[in-house]
């Protein structure tokens, strides 16, 4: 969904944002922004129960945490890096 093809693009989190704000339109200011994320977490929500994952549990939060971490500290190096398409293969 258009929630995750600008992660999938690659980039990082300033890539990711500028994705977002195009995908949901936000435009700076607050309403956009609120509206924004009530549209995104719906949509994570629709493609969870689409697919049949139940309720994410809370240690993922920190696993995904982590990812974002070790992904931050690689695109240091190579601005385009995405972590999903490396580990695209596995």
């Amino acid at each position: 969904g258009k929630t995750l093809e600008p992660y999938l693009m690659g980039g990082g989190l300033q890539q990711y944002q500028q994705g977002l704000g195009q995908a949901y339109g936000f435009d700076g200011t607050q309403q956009a922004a609120v509206g924004g994320m009530q549209a995104i977490l719906n949509d994570v929500l629709l493609m969870l129960n689409a697919i049949g994952i139940p309720p994410i549990p809370p240690h993922w939060g920190v696993l995904s945490r982590a990812l974002v971490t070790l992904e931050g500290i690689a695109l240091q190096g190579d601005p385009h890096y995405s972590l999903i398409r490396q580990a695209y293969p596995l």
